[in-house]
């Protein structure tokens, strides 16, 4: 089956849910008042999946990749608007045709055994990503890399991707054309770095607990249970601890909505997302809240089918319903169509 138009039947998803107007006072008796070095910074949420892993080359489901993207931190990441902004790269050259970066990694950025994250841990993440072996679904999300469609289609091998060690600190990074997308892409799960001595050390076990995992990111896993949940503590050594607001995350794997909703309203969960029936209930309190999600939700046919061979019929198809419709009544969460 193919996908059809996105423009034809699109909608751009957002997430409505119940969160606790100051967020991270948590329930402690200790935490009441108005002074905020009172107030504890933990906080606890609910999701409705659970991680089925968190390898951050082969990751390719929403619940991983938010897990990943806390632990884990690549050359850029995307701060509060979705605008790149410094991670492990402290400063970045871009050379005048817009194909060679070279960036400058922070000599205080470590991984959590204390090491430091150096651009071998980028290189040989990357290199991970485009083996064959590996089977990463995201690979293609290097193919800006020069030579990286290559190596995808076995015409080229892994030591011809452009990317090279000046040092420790210093990575250059060589694309096939000008991508000015490039810096947000750093962000992404299949672009964050890997320690390779420990990665091989692990061999199949990586990242399928706590202790099978390192961590250069703003938090640290503490806790992870399939089917229950997981615990984020603050790194001690991230480069940028300083602006890490939160001290722990719990997270509860809460696959009904109504029983999230259950738990939000006994105070013991401090954020909870929601579905259609709910929002009427909540839209006017001052718990509601909604955001838009980076998710775009198309319908798929069987192009197997006569009919739906017809690019004209599947254009009718697009046109015979009322977008606006679907997302204001049947979703009802704020969603848009696209």
């Amino acid at each position: 089956m193919n996908k059809t138009s996105k423009i034809a039947f699109a909608g751009l998803s957002s997430i409505a849910l119940l969160a606790v107007a100051a967020c991270g006072q948590g329930n402690d008796e200790n935490t009441s008042g108005s002074d905020s070095k009172n107030k504890k910074k933990e906080v606890t949420l609910v999701s409705t999946t659970d991680v089925p892993q968190l390898d951050p080359t082969k990751t390719t489901d929403s619940t991983s990749i938010i897990v990943t993207n806390n632990v884990f931190e690549g050359l850029y990441r995307l701060d509060g608007d979705n605008k790149p902004t410094p991670g492990i790269a402290e400063s970045v050259e871009v050379s005048k045709d817009k194909k060679t970066y070279t960036f400058k990694l922070r000599k205080d950025a470590k991984w959590s055994d204390g090491s430091a994250v150096t651009a071998d841990d980028f290189i040989y993440a990357w290199k991970r990503a485009l083996d064959p072996k590996t089977a990463a679904e995201y690979a293609y999300i290097l193919q800006d890399l020069k030579n990286a469609n290559k190596i995808m289609a076995g015409k080229a091998e892994l030591d011809e991707l452009g990317v090279k060690k000046i040092d420790d600190q210093t990575l250059e990074v060589q694309l096939e054309a000008p991508a000015p997308y490039f810096l947000g892409l750093t962000s992404f799960p299949t672009y964050l770095p890997l320690k390779q001595s420990f990665v091989e050390d692990k061999g199949d076990k990586f990242a399928t607990s706590v202790d099978t995992m390192v961590f250069n990111g703003p938090f640290v896993l503490d806790k992870w249970q399939a089917n229950a949940g997981w615990t984020y503590k603050k790194n001690p050594d991230y480069w940028d601890k300083a602006n890490v607001k939160m001290d722990q995350i719990n997270v509860k794997v809460v696959k009904e909505i109504s029983t999230g909703v259950n738990l939000f309203e006994a105070k013991e969960v401090d954020f909870a997302p929601i579905t259609s029936e709910f929002v009427s209930q909540y839209e006017k309190s001052e718990d509601y809240k909604t955001r838009p999600d980076a998710r775009i939700n198309f319908l798929r046919f069987n192009q197997k089918n006569k009919a739906l061979k017809n690019k004209n019929i599947r254009k009718a198809l697009a046109l015979g319903f009322e977008k606006q419709g679907i997302t204001d009544v049947i979703l009802n969460d704020g969603s848009k169509p696209a």
